[in-house]
């Protein structure tokens, strides 16, 4: 029977106090272990009598089951008081002041149906921040009864960058190294009791058995409230479905991480166990721990299903990280890291954030705390990439974090080569980096690291190829060929502004080409004028042969250009490009001819002349060239399709003020583009690595 994995919980099992029992001592009023002593004999035998005891409950009536073992924990006098808590659980309390929690509470065939709500929804604070340390501890106390997480959760975190702890054991030795992580994960049983003083005593069980002699060396930790026993289901008995072995392991409390635990700044800390979010003390205990920053604690509130533990906790983890495919519920095509209120919201809006018990139909919900953290996510995230070619700068949108180059750790590469930031704003939402016109860092694979975790891949794209315009003019009948080499860039992929929703790329983009755009030019052609004047016939022969030349891309400073223009609006969503051209020179052509004038009764003289000229043909030029833009088609992986668009003109490119520009004979503008292949077009798969292995036992 294959079993789901148990998330961190919520909210503190409450336990009831009207099933104590008198106590048959008078304790003391605090909730420490001074009072009747047990022995190791006496304290083996009741451990014993109770794992008897609780195997003999069918726990298909919760009440009644808890009933009973309440009563049987009452009437035996090493214990000085016993009550029933939610769910499948109980609680005794030895007469030296020492807890035993009692749990049958992560049911392996769980029901998925969520029920209404008990509790509102937790406000969650805008943190986006990334853990500091890149070390991830991943813990497993639970037996084979029940899903172990722990092999599904290393290849995630290994494949972004974090360094996963190879020791996985959650014993009580281990637990008390544990320190500095960025992860923090444990897959265990959580419970609680009442102290003397009637605080609730909040305890997560360890993989640590009990026995007399490992009793006797955690006396120090005993005597300052450290530790709890702690009775619950372990380990699946061969060829007897749904059957496990009992067994009582030691517990560790609020104090015991206060002592000897600690987390990395900003550190997500996952305590998958029922009612760890409600075990408030305990769990703000934990999220204080963490150095130098809140880190933020992730559970259940109450007791959760097995199955439904497993898949929460993979889900959130591979969200946070943006770790494609992820084995519950993978999104096509991938996803990028989303921040942890986001993720949150997606769980709610799937109905995953809830659980109930299909015996006694309490509900438990699944949430993050505290509010105040920083915590955002596991991985950086790219959003959206806007190249600003005026000043050769690459605009990087989306979640990293606050600036970390003051310690080296933070990096954005095109292709695998650094780029120079110049800005990383405060809110971790932005980073500008210079940008090459050209070469191999020009556009590709943009990727952000921070402090070794690498962000999704996001192409940036570039389109390098010619776009051709040929002018006649009807007035001086000339032709014009201007040969427009662009280089554009822009980022065409799609994205989701949140988890799960339908990706799609940005509704307009509006750029300029790259700095290495330029234009050549050639004119030839010629005309000849027969008129009369002053009684002589003139024969005007001009001739506009051998101009040509090369300009470069010039970008809007107030003036009419000397150089080409090339705008760009590029509407991904429709696979539609508008662009406007124009090339201009100033004093750049040389022409002249021979004016040749015959009078009556004389000869013929030949007057020659020469010229230099301005030229400037556009397409935005309405009223001249009659072009309001030229309009382009991308394929779907956005080549630029082949395209030809021609139409009448009444301009003269070089006298566009001539009152007769517009009385004389049409010419014909033809612009011409034979197709330009997309470079880097985007991939939603570019960069993401398999899991190694989705089983999961």
């Amino acid at each position: 029977m294959r079993k789901s994995l148990l998330v961190g919980t919520i909210a503190l099992m409450m336990l009831s106090s009207s099933c104590k029992k008198d106590s048959p001592v008078s304790p003391p009023a605090g909730g420490g272990n001074e009072g009747t002593p047990v022995s190791d004999a006496v304290r083996q035998a009741s451990i014993g009598a109770v794992e008897q005891k609780f195997a003999t409950l069918i726990w298909e009536n919760y009440d009644a089951d808890k009933a009973a073992l309440v009563q049987f924990l009452q009437g035996r006098p090493e214990f000085e008081a016993a009550g029933a808590g939610t769910g499948a659980s109980v609680w005794a309390r030895f007469t030296d002041g020492r807890m035993l929690i009692i749990a049958n509470n992560r049911p392996p065939a769980d029901t998925l149906e969520p029920t209404i709500p008990m509790i509102d929804a937790p406000t969650l604070h805008p943190g986006s921040e990334l853990p500091v340390s890149g070390n991830a501890r991943l813990m497993n106390a639970m037996g084979t009864w029940y899903t172990n997480t722990v092999p599904v959760l290393r290849p995630m975190l290994h494949a972004r960058g974090y360094t996963v702890n190879p020791v996985t054991d959650a014993s009580v030795a281990n637990l008390k190294s544990v320190s500095g992580d960025g992860v923090f994960y444990i897959n265990t049983h959580g419970g609680s009791g009442k102290k003397r003083d009637g605080s609730d005593d909040y305890a997560l069980w360890t993989s640590t058995e009990f026995d007399t002699v490992t009793d006797r060396t955690l006396k120090p930790d005993w005597d300052a409230g450290r530790l709890a026993y702690f009775t619950a289901k372990h380990n699946a008995i061969p060829n007897r479905q749904d059957t496990a072995t009992l067994a009582t392991h030691f517990a560790i409390t609020k104090e015991f991480v206060g002592t000897y635990m600690g987390f990395g700044s900003n550190a997500l800390i996952y305590l998958d166990a029922c009612g760890a979010y409600g075990g408030d003390v305990f769990r703000d205990r934990c999220a204080a721990s963490s150095d130098g920053g809140t880190g933020i604690v992730a559970g259940w509130t109450f007791a959760v299903g097995d199955r439904r533990a497993a898949d929460v906790a993979v889900f959130t983890v591979g969200r946070l990280l943006g770790y494609n495919p992820n084995p519950i519920n993978p999104e096509n095509p991938p996803q990028r890291a989303f921040t942890y209120q986001l993720v949150y919201q997606d769980l709610v809006d799937r109905g995953m954030d809830k659980y109930t018990d299909p015996k006694d139909g309490s509900v438990a919900f699944f949430g993050f705390t505290p509010p105040a953290s920083e915590f955002g996510l596991l991985a950086p995230s790219i959003k959206f990439l806007w190249v600003d070619e005026i000043d050769r700068k690459l605009v990087v949108t989306g979640n990293f974090g606050k600036d970390p180059r003051s310690d080296g750790t933070g990096t954005v590469t095109v292709n695998g080569t650094l780029l120079t930031i110049q800005s990383w704003n405060t809110n971790g939402e932005e980073i500008v980096c210079s940008i090459p016109p050209s070469g191999t860092s020009a556009a590709g694979n943009v990727i952000v690291t921070v402090r070794g975790h690498e962000s999704n891949v996001v192409r940036l794209t570039e389109w390098i190829g010619e776009i051709r315009m040929r002018m006649t003019s009807g007035y001086v009948g000339m032709n014009l060929t201007v040969t427009f080499s662009l280089h554009l860039r822009a980022d065409v992929h799609s994205f989701r502004e949140r988890p799960h929703e339908t990706p799609r790329p940005a509704s307009l983009i509006r750029t300029f080409g790259a700095p290495d755009t330029h234009g050549d030019w050639s004119l030839g052609g010629g005309t000849t004028t027969h008129y009369t004047s002053f009684g002589c016939n003139v024969v005007s022969t001009e001739n506009w042969a051998n101009n040509s030349g090369s300009l470069p891309i010039e970008y809007f400073t107030g003036g009419p250009p000397n150089g080409v223009l090339m705008n760009f609006d590029i509407q991904p969503r429709t696979r539609r490009m508008t662009l406007t051209l124009d090339a201009s020179a100033t004093n750049a052509i040389s022409w002249g001819g021979v004016d040749s004038i015959t009078c009556y009764g004389g000869g013929t003289v030949g007057v020659p002349f020469s010229s230099v000229s301005s030229f400037s043909t556009s397409i935005f030029d309405r009223t001249a060239a009659g072009f309001d833009t030229l309009t382009l088609s991308f394929a779907p992986n956005f080549d630029i399709l082949p395209s030809t668009t021609q139409r009448p003109n009444q301009m003269n490119p070089f006298h566009a003020g001539d009152p007769n520009a517009t009385q004389t004979p049409l010419g014909l503008t033809i612009i011409e583009c034979a197709g330009i292949q997309a470079r880097f077009p985007p991939d939603p798969n570019a960069g993401q690595r398999p899991l190694a292995s989705t089983k999961r036992r």
